[in-house]
This record gives structure tokens, C-alpha cells and sequence, in this order.
């Protein structure tokens, strides 16, 4: 469908500057909060990152770039699986954990960047131990591990700008300077 409404409408323009992802995987349109439960579906069903990493909702032939307050996907522990918002393909499973100075916990699921959703932070640090298995009961340092559901993962401490910086991820798609959205940040 997608394909079909961009040949019929070759040169819809990109919006910018009115579609954020909160730090709980919820949308917001011009800082209201959608909760039409329908059209927060579609938005989760249509992301993209494109080559700026940059973050877009595809609405047929538009895409929509949104800022986000964490990741550009929010992830939470329900069911004994992860459950993405919006919905990035987590079928490769976590391959890495960092503790983001901030206080949050990002997981790395192979090009996927997502931060846990903060309500999930009281169970998951349960899940944080030392490299000798001990659990950890202060701040991660080196060798520590997160543990969930039987998956073993490095557990490493990074400032959230070298985080985004690793994935190549801009938080703030701008239209004006959209060739220089890089690195965690617009220049």
C-alpha cells in the first residue's frame, strides 16, 4: 500500500517537529498525548530509521520523523517477553545491557536500540549482577551482567549522547538541517 501511495503521490513532503515517543513508548502530537488507541497502533506498526538515523512513523506516502525522550523504542518486561512500543523486531534477542548515568537501562536487541520502560526498573535491577554472579548492590562497574530469562548479557555503564552516538541515532529529525542529523543529536 505503501509502494502504491508513493507512486500516486510522489512528492508528498516530510513533517518534522510535531510527533514525539515519551520515555513509556506512548506518542504525543503536538505535546497531547494520543490516546486514540487505533492511531497509536498504526504509528507503533509503521517505524522506520532512515539513513540520518533518523526516526519516521510511514504515513502512506509521508513520513512523519519523530523526536523521542529515550530510544527510538521502549521496551517492557510482560509475560516473561520483551514488548516493544513502537514495534522494532526484537527476534534476535538482547545482545547487550547498559546502565545509562541518568538511571536507565537501555538493551541493545542487534541494530535496535530501547530503552526499559522506568516502571519495569524495580523488577529488572533484580536482574543486574557482578561478573562473579554475586547481585549487584551498587553502581554497575565493569564485568557486570544482566540475567533474564536464562539470556547472559554484558552490562556496561555509558552516558546516553555516547550510547546514541554508538547507534548512530538522532533524537531531534529537523527538516532545515537534515543532512547533518547525526550522532545522538542535531548539529
Amino acid at each position: 500500500m505503501v509502494l502504491a501511495a508513493l507512486a500516486k503521490w510522489p512528492n508528498v513532503p516530510d513533517v518534522y517537529g510535531w510527533l514525539k515517543l515519551d520515555g513509556r513508548g506512548d506518542w504525543l502530537i503536538l505535546d497531547s498525548r494520543v490516546s486514540h488507541a487505533g492511531l497509536s497502533e498504526f504509528m507503533h506498526r509503521n517505524v522506520g530509521v532512515d539513513e540520518r538515523g533518523a526516526c519516521f512513523v510511514q504515513n502512506g506516502p509521508q513520513r512523519v520523523f519523530y523526536q523521542y525522550a529515550t530510544a527510538p523504542c521502549v521496551v517492557s518486561w510482560q509475560a516473561a517477553t520483551w514488548q516493544a512500543r513502537p514495534q522494532f523486531d526484537l527476534s534476535c534477542g538482547i545482545d547487550h545491557a547498559w546502565w545509562v548515568d541518568e538511571g536507565a537501562l537501555y538493551l541493545g536487541f542487534g541494530q535496535t536500540l530501547a530503552a526499559v520502560d522506568d516502571r519495569d526498573l524495580p523488577l529488572l535491577l533484580g536482574c543486574l549482577y557482578h561478573a562473579d554472579g554475586r547481585p549487584l548492590d551498587d553502581w554497575p562497574q565493569a564485568g557486570a551482567q544482566f540475567i533474564v530469562a536464562n539470556q547472559h548479557v554484558p552490562l556496561e555503564v555509558i552516558s546516553r549522547t555516547d550510547l546514541l552516538h554508538r547507534y548512530q541515532l538522532c533524537i531531534n529529525p529537523d527538516a532545515q538541517q537534515s543532512t547533518d542529523c547525526v550522532l545522538g543529536q542535531s548539529r
